[in-house]
C-alpha cells in the first residue's frame, strides 16, 4: 500500500540550518553545520555543507509542506504543459511527404540536413526531412505519423548517447527502420555526413529489391 501523508511526513528527516543565500526566487540556500570526532585522534571538528532548499506553495501563495498540496501544484504544473501543447510550433515536413526514406533532426542540425535532402534528390535518393522545433511536450502524434510508412528513418544528433533517439523509441516503440546518425566530437555536421550512410543504405535497399526480382 502506497504510504499516507502522515507515514511520510513522520519518515522525513529533519535539519536545522542557517539562510546563507536568498538571491534565488522561491530557493533559498541553507548551510548545516555539524561536528564529528576525528576516528584517530579524537579531536572535535566542525563541517559545514550547503542545500538548495525549495518551498512550495498553494494557490494563495502562502508556503507549506503538506504533501497533498506539494502533489496537487505538481500535477497542476504538468497539466499546464499538456493544456499548452496545441500551441506549440508544430514539426515541418520537409522534401518529399511519402519517400521511403526519412530523416529526423532538431535545431542548428536543419541546414545540413535541408541540403543533404536536396544532394540527395540531385542524384536520384528522394528522402523526407522532420524538422522538430520543440521536444517537450514531446511531439507524439508528428513523430508516429512521420515513421509511418518509412522503411529507414535517420535520426541526426550531436550527442553519443542518442537522446533524441530514445525520446523516439519511448512515442513508437521498438522499430527496426529507426537508424542513430550521431556526431560528438565538438563539431557540426556536415551534409556529406549524412548524404554517405543515407546513400549506402539506398544503394543496399536497390540490391535487395534486385535480388528479389
Amino acid at each position: 500500500m502506497p504510504e499516507t501523508p502522515q507515514e511520510m511526513v513522520a519518515r522525513r528527516k529533519v535539519r536545522q540550518g542557517i539562510v546563507v543565500s536568498d538571491a534565488r526566487d522561491k530557493t533559498v540556500t541553507v548551510r548545516i553545520d555539524g561536528q564529528t570526532s576525528h576516528p584517530m585522534y579524537k579531536k572535535t571538528l566542525r563541517r559545514s555543507h550547503k542545500l538548495h532548499v525549495h518551498d512550495e506553495h498553494n494557490d494563495a501563495g502562502v508556503i507549506t509542506e503538506n504533501p497533498r498540496n506539494r502533489a496537487r501544484m505538481m500535477e497542476k504544473r504538468m497539466g499546464k504543459l499538456e493544456s499548452m501543447r496545441p500551441e506549440l510550433p508544430r514539426a515541418v515536413l520537409h522534401g518529399i511527404a511519402d519517400a521511403d526514406i526519412g530523416i529526423i533532426g532538431y535545431g542548428a542540425n536543419r541546414g545540413p540536413i535541408a541540403e543533404a535532402v536536396q544532394r540527395l534528390a540531385a542524384g536520384g535518393v528522394l528522402t523526407r526531412f522532420l524538422q522538430l522545433r520543440t521536444l517537450w511536450p514531446f511531439p507524439d502524434d508528428d513523430i508516429k505519423e512521420f515513421v509511418r510508412g518509412a522503411q529507414h528513418v535517420f535520426v541526426v544528433e550531436n550527442n553519443y548517447t542518442g537522446q533524441l533517439m530514445q525520446l523516439i523509441r519511448a512515442v513508437v516503440g521498438p522499430l527496426d527502420a529507426l537508424h542513430g546518425l550521431r556526431k560528438y566530437d565538438g563539431r557540426p555536421f556536415r551534409p556529406i555526413e549524412i548524404i554517405e550512410p543515407i546513400r549506402q543504405m539506398a544503394e543496399v535497399a536497390q540490391d535487395d529489391t534486385a535480388e528479389v526480382i
